[in-house]
């Protein structure tokens, strides 16, 4: 690759995708890539100065989204449903519904070259909701304000596609 080739990522070079929230991904706003930590342990040494080595495991940031919320709510509220079929609010027949394998999703955070073709695609594995922000409703706000939500989900791990983990020296 030479000097000539190399462009900036956009902050607005991106799209997000959720099959299971088809009505969310339209308003989408802003989406994290999420921080990956290798985890470390000191080993201990005679010398008293602890040698830090990586252990193998790995921790995800959660994912969030921030979007805005139709007239009708019904993008929040697919997330909302969602959530309280994950588990029990008031009664045990009337949520957790979900079939087990309904749970979880996969999604997908494609970043676009500048002229927003697609670039880079970013999977999470096994998704599911763990927050979603409440409405704040202001007799004093502009007219034309909207409102804007976040979500926040967990997942197992991530991966790209193409895969640039290979290591090749």
């Amino acid at each position: 690759m030479s000097l000539t080739e190399i462009s900036t990522l956009g902050q607005n070079y991106f799209r997000f995708e959720i099959s299971r929230l088809p009505t969310v991904q339209y308003y989408i706003q802003e989406a994290n890539l999420p921080n990956l930590i290798l985890e470390a342990q000191d080993q201990p040494t005679t010398l008293g100065i602890p040698v830090r080595r990586p252990i193998g495991a790995y921790r995800f940031e959660n994912l969030t989204l921030s979007f805005l919320v139709d007239e009708k709510m019904t993008n929040w509220l697919e997330i909302y449903k969602w959530m309280r079929h994950l588990g029990n609010i008031d009664t045990d027949t009337d949520n957790n519904q979900l079939p087990f394998e309904s749970w979880q999703t996969k999604a997908y955070l494609y970043l676009t070259k500048g002229t927003y073709n697609d670039n880079l695609k970013v999977i999470f594995h096994e998704v599911f909701p763990v927050a979603l922000s409440g409405l704040k409703f202001m007799t004093d706000s502009p007219a034309n304000a909207v409102q804007k939500a976040t979500v926040t989900f967990a997942y197992t791990y991530y991966s790209f596609d193409p895969d640039p983990g290979n290591i090749t020296s």
